[in-house]
């Protein structure tokens, strides 16, 4: 967040008819932050979405960032169900690459 101006981190008072208050949490910032420093393809919230389509076709492999929980719990389910087993291992840049066998 270096090249932000520093008016973007300034407190704005906004009129009552635009809502009871809106925030941007630092720690978004952060994970975002290291997932744009990152060579992965997925970011933390979109690894869980991308599972079901490779499954159903059989194949395909993608990199991630690492995995969350919610991302583990999906892969149980989905091996259950669909038979198809997903191996993942960390490349060489710290990413997390996952594969459909």
């Amino acid at each position: 967040m270096a090249e932000w101006p520093d008016e973007a981190f300034a407190p704005v008072q906004l009129p009552a008819e635009n809502g009871p208050g809106n925030a941007l949490l630092m720690i978004a910032a952060k994970r975002m932050a290291g997932y744009l420093a990152s060579q992965a393809f997925a970011g933390p919230y979109l690894q869980d979405q991308l599972l079901l389509p490779f499954a159903m076709a059989g194949r395909g492999a993608f990199t991630t960032v690492k995995l969350s929980e919610h991302t583990r719990t999906a892969v149980n389910l989905i091996e259950r169900f669909s038979g198809r087993i997903f191996r993942f291992s960390e490349t060489d840049d710290g990413a997390h690459l996952a594969k459909v066998c």
